[in-house]
């Protein structure tokens, strides 16, 4: 009986070593795999339509603890409106578990589950409505696309199609979007690579440091509107 005793705390330990051995080593495969990069930082981007500027945005990266990557964005027009995004995503994978976003009286509440995605829409004073859309597959936020394109093999021609799940009152839902590793160039006398998105607004364009992996330009098209980033 000892013996046996001995034994399955033995088998019990082991099962548990290799369990966290394999976990370990799966975390690394993601993280090596997609090269996730995302640092701490605050983007200033501006956004013009036919050449004028017509408003700026601001995005946080920030970490919570181990398990969370927070990007919150705040857009602002020369109108006077102002939205407010917030999503929360596993740094290592960058898949979204939620996102919340404010537009006047409206706020939407997205929660990201293992095969569906829940959307509620709350109008202050008049109604709230929730609805839920399936993926085909596993899926991300449009707010990653900047780290996606960070993670990208810096190749040349190097490619990758992902799922992007676009928050309402967006009307893209869920869009394929490939990324593609076009070539190495020069940016202000620094090294880069230009990587680019098929985003349905009419493509994005990034500018990552040969070493570094920063982005220090984008340039983001939505329909007529450009967003840019250009520190």
């Amino acid at each position: 009986m000892r013996v046996l005793k001995r034994m399955r705390v033995c088998w019990t330990q082991a099962v548990v070593i290799m369990t966290c051995v394999l976990s370990h080593v799966a975390a690394a495969q993601s993280s090596d795999s997609l090269r996730i990069t995302v640092r701490p930082r605050v983007d200033t981007l501006v956004i013009s339509q036919a050449g004028a500027v017509v408003g700026g945005r601001v995005t946080t990266w920030a970490r919570l603890g181990f398990d969370q990557l927070f990007v919150h964005t705040e857009h602002n027009t020369r109108d006077g409106s102002q939205t407010v995004d917030s999503t929360f995503s596993d740094p290592r994978t960058l898949r979204p578990s939620r996102s919340v976003s404010y537009r006047g009286d409206t706020a939407i509440a997205v929660l990201f589950g293992h095969d569906t995605i829940f959307v509620t829409t709350i109008t202050a004073g008049r109604s709230s409505t929730a609805w839920a859309v399936a993926p085909a597959a596993e899926l991300f936020a449009s707010s990653s696309l900047d780290a996606l394109a960070a993670s990208m093999p810096l190749s040349a021609g190097a490619t990758r199609r992902v799922l992007v799940f676009f928050a309402p009152p967006s009307s893209y839902s869920i869009q394929g979007v490939q990324l593609r590793v076009e070539g190495r160039e020069e940016l202000r006398g620094r090294s880069v690579w230009r990587v680019t998105a098929t985003t349905p607004g009419g493509g994005s364009t990034y500018w990552l440091d040969d070493k570094t992996r920063a982005i220090l330009r984008s340039d983001a098209r939505d329909g007529d509107r450009v967003v840019a980033l250009r520190p």
